[in-house]
């Protein structure tokens, strides 16, 4: 029997390569094998990116020299293409990337050439989504605090750009924006404490997602509205929206479909392209886990306005979603 030793890698301070990590383990254990093939995914979480950890992670399993390997984030890509220099390559999927050429990763999208290839985060280009399906919620949030971390920048890439775009989405509505930088999980959350007394929701579209987590139970707490990119949130307390930008299950699924190629037809990173998650976005979530009735209020015209909200409890067991009849 044939077997490929397959590592996923993620950092350990990113919650978000965290939930990267387990949905591709999940997937890659699923797969429906060839005969005489068999998997050995194995998940890693290390602190940092240098060579002499990344070194260690590739040695350490008993199983030997990884077959593939599954790079979560920008840092460990650099980290591998940087310790290809010196050892001998291994076929490297790497995820959440936006331009993977600018970095030096790959030659081009559609002929990487080398040992890498792998799925490119595509950064939209126009939020009207946001004008269009928030509008009858406008009036309950007329005020905003939009803080965002430059930490999340990216060469070709700046968050507050992203963020100062979705701001005049809101702005058209009549919303009043607060735009803030900050920096660290630390100072975000204290910059939304400060400003929880005098505006109406929370924007965390530019922060890191551990930090979302927190300051979306702090919103919950004093009744406020959180409003959140990411789409695998659970809060006890409070009401979140979530707008989904990508299709988290496109992205595993996509990891998957590139492990196949590579093991299964025999093809190498240099003959297959890197693949763009699509950037429209698919749908609203809105989490009714204890939804108290102030936010259950002030929630419900969004739902009477658009068939693409969903509110969803992901509380028990699978996701539930349920959609409620428009009156």
């Amino acid at each position: 029997m044939k077997t490929c030793n397959l590592y996923i890698i993620g950092l350990d301070d990113e919650m978000q390569h965290r939930m990267i990590v387990s949905d591709t383990l999940k997937m890659v254990r699923s797969l429906t094998r060839d005969p005489g093939e068999a998997y050995f995914p194995r998940m890693f979480f290390i602190d940092d990116t240098k060579e002499e950890t990344l070194l260690g992670v590739i040695n350490e399993s008993k199983y030997g020299r990884p077959d593939i390997i599954v790079s979560v984030g920008l840092g460990i890509a650099l980290g591998l293409a940087e310790l290809y220099k010196k050892i001998e390559p291994i076929n490297t999927i790497f995820t959440g990337i936006y331009d993977p050429v600018a970095y030096g990763l790959v030659h081009s999208l559609e002929r990487p050439g080398g040992c890498m290839s792998g799925v490119q985060w595509v950064v939209p280009t126009s939020y009207g989504f946001f004008r269009e399906k928030f509008e009858s919620l406008a009036p309950a949030i007329k005020k905003i605090f939009m803080p965002y971390d430059t930490r999340l920048d990216q060469r070709n890439f700046s968050i507050k750009a992203m963020v100062v775009s979705i701001a005049e989405e809101f702005e058209i509505l009549g919303c009043e924006v607060i735009l803030q930088e900050v920096h660290g999980r630390k100072g975000a959350l204290d910059a939304v404490k400060k400003q929880l007394a005098t505006t109406h929701a929370i924007a965390g579209f530019g922060l890191h997602m551990d930090t979302e987590e927190a300051a979306s139970y702090a919103c919950g707490m004093s009744k406020r509205i959180y409003m959140s990119l990411q789409g695998d949130f659970g809060f006890e307390s409070g009401a979140a929206i979530t707008v989904m930008p990508e299709d988290s299950t496109l992205l595993c699924r996509s990891v998957v479909q590139m492990i196949r190629n590579f093991w299964w037809h025999r093809k190498s990173p240099s003959t297959h392209p890197v693949i763009r998650l699509l950037d429209k976005p698919k749908q609203v979530f809105v989490n009714n886990f204890i939804l108290p009735y102030w936010a259950f209020d002030l929630l419900l015209p969004i739902l009477n306005s658009t068939p693409d909200v969903i509110f969803q409890n992901i509380w028990i067991g699978p996701p539930i979603m349920a959609r409620i009849k428009k009156k």
